[in-house]
This record gives structure tokens, sequence and C-alpha cells, in this order.
């Protein structure tokens, strides 16, 4: 089975964020191993748009900052980091206030 090409669906998703849902779709049919201990979860207007977990917190803060850089400016996005153990945020995008 071909693996999910993340690369070709950022190019999309900058092209034109309503590609959003096409590349989540396209990720959600590819088997990953039991998720880890850190979600970062990505929404936009109130709707799930991606997500991903990390059992690194050092893996899992540089995937936070960096969907900060590419995400972060479709309308109404919103970037969390929790750690599920704690259950707690860790980092948020924007930050509340």
């Amino acid at each position: 089975m071909k693996g999910f090409d993340f690369e070709a669906a950022r190019k999309r998703i900058r092209s034109d964020p309503r590609n959003v849902l096409r590349a989540r779709w396209e990720a959600e049919s590819v088997p990953v191993a039991g998720p880890g201990r850190y979600h970062l979860i990505l929404t936009a207007g109130g709707e799930p748009l991606m997500h991903g977990w990390w059992d690194d917190l050092a893996m899992a803060n540089r995937k936070f900052r960096s969907w900060v850089g590419e995400y972060g400016s479709l309308p109404g996005a919103h970037i969390v980091l929790v750690d599920k153990e704690e259950g707690e945020a860790l980092a948020s995008w924007p930050e509340e206030s």
C-alpha cells in the first residue's frame, strides 16, 4: 500500500483551503499506530481539520510550531497541543487571553 503523501496534501491546502477536507479524508485512510501521549489538533471555523499523535514532547512541540506557521492563517484557525495523560493543554494558538 502506498503511503500518504503529506507534502502533496500541504501544497493542496496552501493553494486552496477548501482542499483541507480532501487531504483529511486521504490521511484517515492510512493505517496508523496507536495514539501517543501528545495530541495536536487543528480546527478552523469550529470544524476539526487535522490531528496527530506523538509520544515525544519535543517532536510534538516542533509540530505545533510548524502547524502554526503552515495553517495559522486559515480563517478561524485554532491549534492546540494536549497532554492526554495529564488532561491539560500544553500550548494553544492563538493564545487564550
